[in-house]
């Protein structure tokens, strides 16, 4: 009788044991999949120690693997929001006050699909007032980059390494960050801009 009892027990608990043991397996089999799709080679090596009861080595690797997984993740996650995240250019606009020396005109323009550059903004020789609206360059963004069109200025140049590539009227310009654009060009009294994304 006594023995019967014992064996119930043990039979109980054997199956009580399985049960959970299935249980956990079905709980963890999402994470380790995941994990085997990130570091296969890795979940493999713990397999085969799990199986050859080198629990402890087999432990460490699902740790090593759960550890560079998370890694990945963290990187794709922020790649993704940096695509996510829009910036706008942003002009920051200079005077030649001499030779190869300009001065903040404490002016900046922020791009923008709306925005738009005035003749006030580039020509310093504007005086009578309805000329300052005119309208001589806007922006434009096409696929999360910036550009700027030129509408109406004579000479915008791009300004890179003392070389200056010239700007059509009716064409456009990639902004890209610490450009620097000639606004205005006439007998060293030069406009240019400095292009700062934010």
């Amino acid at each position: 009788m006594k023995q019967n009892i014992i064996h119930s027990i043990i039979y109980f608990h054997f199956w009580t044991i399985l049960i959970i043991c299935l249980l956990i397996c079905l709980l963890l089999s999402p994470f380790l999949f995941a994990l085997y799709k990130l570091e296969p080679h890795i979940i493999q090596e713990a397999f085969k120690s799990l199986f050859a009861k080198k629990y402890i080595n087999a432990f460490n690797l699902f740790l090593e693997a759960g550890k560079k997984s998370i890694d990945k993740i963290r990187i794709e996650h922020a790649k993704i929001r940096a695509k996510k995240k829009k910036r706008i250019p942003m002009l920051y606009l200079y005077s030649q006050i001499h030779s190869g020396e300009y001065k903040y005109d404490n002016i900046k323009i922020i791009g923008g699909s709306a925005q738009i550059l005035y003749l006030s903004h580039i020509d310093p020789r504007i005086i009578k007032k309805s000329d300052r609206g005119i309208c001589v360059a806007h922006f434009e963004n096409n696929s999360n980059s910036w550009y700027l069109v030129n509408d109406k200025i004579d000479y915008l140049a791009l300004l890179s390494k003392n070389i200056e590539t010239k700007i059509a009227i009716g064409n456009k310009i990639k902004l890209i960050d610490d450009q620097q654009l000639i606004l205005f060009k006439r007998d060293n009294n030069n406009k240019i801009a400095i292009v700062k994304f934010i």
